[in-house]
């Protein structure tokens, strides 16, 4: 299902370049399921606020917690669920 709130929290240089490289609305288009050609995905953070969806990103200092350098760890969380995974490129 789709989750109400998503924290994002990136770690090493997804800190520093994430909104320039697009990898928050890739991680909203994807948390919504839209394709990766779909034409919405670059205004994906905003049509997941539109459907109700509290997305936000954190940028964290320190080390990542798997130890790769373009790490992003997220909290997703319905009103009886939460899930955390952690996905780097």
């Amino acid at each position: 299902g789709i989750p109400k709130k998503v924290t994002v929290y990136y770690y090493g240089s997804f800190a520093q370049t994430h909104r320039g490289h697009g990898t928050d609305y890739a991680i909203a288009a994807g948390i919504m399921g839209l394709a990766a050609d779909d034409y919405r995905v670059p205004n994906a953070i905003k049509l997941a606020r539109k459907r109700g969806i509290d997305i936000r990103f954190v940028e964290e200092e320190g080390d990542s917690p798997i130890g790769h350098p373009n790490t992003a760890l997220l909290d997703l969380k319905t009103d009886d669920r939460s899930v955390k995974l952690i996905g780097c490129s």
